[in-house]
């Protein structure tokens, strides 16, 4: 018997699907849907998220802002390759609503919108005055 085999990754490309499910459960027992961009599972991806978040706010609240640098790097190189975007023009071609701020923002955060001055995770409006003088 000649059965097809299914490649739902594939399919999901074709589909341009976002994500998609492949029945099987990732490498950390999740059996949840997969990214078609990278085939990464979309709760470790979520953990390593919010690790990173409360590992950087550590770093804030212990008053190290090269350590949460540090943190926030380390953790864009695993999950971004080479992180960024780094300004709103590369964020607007990567089809993206948000870019990475050079350093942390008062509240923690290190992402604006596209305006430049509102933190993405956060809302807070910043002044832009203030920012650049935090640069």
């Amino acid at each position: 018997m000649n059965r097809k085999v299914r490649k739902p990754r594939s399919e999901a490309i074709m589909w341009g699907r976002v994500r998609y499910n492949t029945g099987k459960p990732c490498k950390r027992g999740h059996n949840v849907e997969r990214y078609t961009t990278n085939g990464a599972c979309v709760q470790c991806v979520q953990d390593a998220a919010i690790k990173q978040q409360e590992d950087i706010a550590q770093a804030v609240r212990e008053g190290s802002p090269k350590a949460a640098k540090m943190i926030r790097d380390a953790y864009s190189e695993k999950i971004r390759g080479e992180g960024g975007p780094w300004n709103a023009e590369q964020a607007v071609r990567a089809g993206l609503t948000w870019f990475a701020a050079t350093d942390f923002l008062p509240c923690g955060h290190s992402t604006f919108k596209l305006d430049g001055v509102t933190c993405n995770k956060c809302g807070l409006v910043y002044d832009k005055e203030a920012l650049d003088l935090l640069s």
